[in-house]
């Protein structure tokens, strides 16, 4: 497949909040002439991310306010006008051949909604998202893929989906400000509009857990955000025992030696333990 016809089918749309440390890198790992959409989530250095906006050629979005990973995606979405779209974590780096592996795969697999790359951690080790607290242990994937191979959920760390679906899906739940949203959006992509994909040919390498400062204030923010959504939809997807199970495990978590030995971790685990239960008490949708 020709590079100007990665060019005319996929635009890259980036989420990013305090991310300078790591996107220049993932901005240059893309392939030149394909179109990015950069949305800020009100990033404090706005004046270098103008600039090097500016050099990438990429369209930026600021934004006024933190809105959120999924909604700033759908800003995104929105003003992208290409066939497929390519979220991208900003801690990603590309293949040179990753865009056109994945174009290669929708030719060949026409009913796809969703794929998936394969995506390598930080020391290449094969990150694969195999189980979600929406999906029944029956569906959780097997360790290793070594082929091309239908799947039951996707990581939002690289996720490339046909917009038409998308929009179709109505793009990310809005009311996730972060965490979880992937595991519903490919959900309802997968039971609504065509099958989701893993494909082997194509490699992303993902730096987790880097895309912003780290902090113990950025912890704490993050994990109450992930006990937040993850109270939020084991309701919407009605989940059997969901709200019991993931109070039960927010506690062994706080209980566990480990947090002994981490201060971070202890952040961690108590504000999770304290998001999970407002949620569960408070919260009625």
């Amino acid at each position: 497949m020709e590079q100007n016809e990665s060019q005319n089918s996929v635009t890259i749309v980036t989420v990013t909040y305090n991310s300078l440390e790591v996107l220049p890198n993932m901005l240059s790992s893309i392939n030149e002439g394909v179109p990015i959409i950069i949305i800020d989530n009100c990033s404090e250095d706005i004046k270098s991310l103008r600039a090097l906006s500016k050099k990438h050629k990429a369209d930026l979005i600021e934004s006024k306010s933190n809105l959120g990973f999924g909604s700033a995606c759908n800003l995104g979405a929105l003003k992208s006008k290409t066939e497929y779209i390519l979220f991208l974590n900003p801690d990603t780096l590309l293949n040179s051949n990753a865009i056109q592996a994945l174009l290669k795969a929708s030719c060949k697999y026409p009913k796809a909604a969703a794929m998936n790359p394969k995506i390598l951690n930080g020391d290449n080790s094969i990150y694969l998202k195999r189980r979600s607290h929406l999906l029944p242990r029956s569906k959780w994937l097997k360790r290793n893929l070594k082929r091309d191979t239908k799947v039951n959920i996707l990581s939002g760390s690289a996720l490339f989906v046909k917009k038409e679906f998308f929009e179709k899906a109505q793009g990310f739940d809005e009311n996730i400000f972060l965490f979880h949203e992937d595991d519903d959006l490919s959900i309802r992509l997968n039971n609504e509009y065509g099958p989701l994909i893993y494909i082997n040919d194509s490699i992303v390498k993902h730096y987790t857990g880097t895309s912003s400062i780290r902090s113990n204030k950025n912890t704490a923010f993050k994990a109450w955000h992930m006990g937040q959504s993850k109270i939020y939809t084991i309701k919407k997807h009605q989940i059997t025992f969901g709200k019991t199970l993931a109070v039960f495990h927010s506690f062994v978590k706080i209980f566990s030696p480990e947090n002994l030995l981490s201060k971070r971790r202890f952040i961690k685990n108590y504000s999770f333990l304290k998001s999970i239960l407002y949620a569960c008490i408070f919260k009625k949708k």
